[in-house]
């Protein structure tokens, strides 16, 4: 899941379709964000900050940690993978 979409869940306590109505993107698009498909843009990182009462760096910071991806494999945690 996107860090950032994580944190401003918990923050709110806002569900993913909640939060997409609130910052005006389709559900689709959230939902893709969730399962880590893609990331949220400039505009929406903004509005996810806001929501989220994070500043922009913490955000930023967020949508662009490296997030390990297991495999089908059964990689151990020494063998992760990063999305680069």
């Amino acid at each position: 899941m996107c860090r950032l979409l994580e944190r401003v869940k918990e923050k709110t306590g806002l569900t993913t379709y909640a939060i997409a109505k609130e910052i005006g993107v389709s559900q689709e698009l959230a939902s893709r964000w969730s399962r880590n498909l893609s990331h949220p843009n400039g505009e929406n990182t903004l509005k996810l900050a806001k929501l989220g009462e994070l500043n922009i760096e913490q955000a930023l910071l967020l949508v662009t940690e490296k997030e390990p991806i297991q495999s089908q494999l059964d990689l151990s945690t020494s063998d992760r993978l990063y999305i680069m």
